[in-house]
């Protein structure tokens, strides 16, 4: 028998159907049942041109303002930022962070809200 990925490296950056999905799905769950538990009234919000996954809380969320949080998962073996991850632990994180902001401030600015990443490694 012949493995395809003997490190696991697949597995780990794979969004389809992959350990992504499953982490983005329970972090997204938790996110939103802990702001149920705080009385925050976060939804996924569908339709707000800024992705399938972000969150939109009560207006008072972020300096005055509704937020958008958008959950995202990178894996520091992800060849984009493999280099970098392998001498600053969380770079990874914080790229992907700049790419969603660079990708979403413009449109919540439009829609008067806040763009706040929540990037995991």
């Amino acid at each position: 028998s012949h493995c395809l990925d003997p490190l696991g490296h697949h597995a780990l950056t794979c969004k389809f159907r992959g350990d992504v999905v499953s982490c983005h799905n329970r972090l997204q769950d938790i996110f939103l049942e802990s702001c149920r538990r705080a009385c925050i009234g976060a939804r996924v919000e569908a339709g707000s041109g800024l992705g399938h996954d972000q969150r939109r809380t009560r207006p008072d969320w972020v300096l005055g303002k509704p937020a958008a949080f958008d959950i995202t998962i990178i894996s520091p073996l992800n060849p984009s930022t493999f280099i970098e991850a392998s001498v600053m632990a969380g770079s990874a994180a914080l790229a992907v962070e700049q790419q969603k902001h660079n990708a979403n401030d413009g449109k919540c600015s439009e829609l008067g809200w806040e763009c706040v990443p929540l990037a995991v490694e």
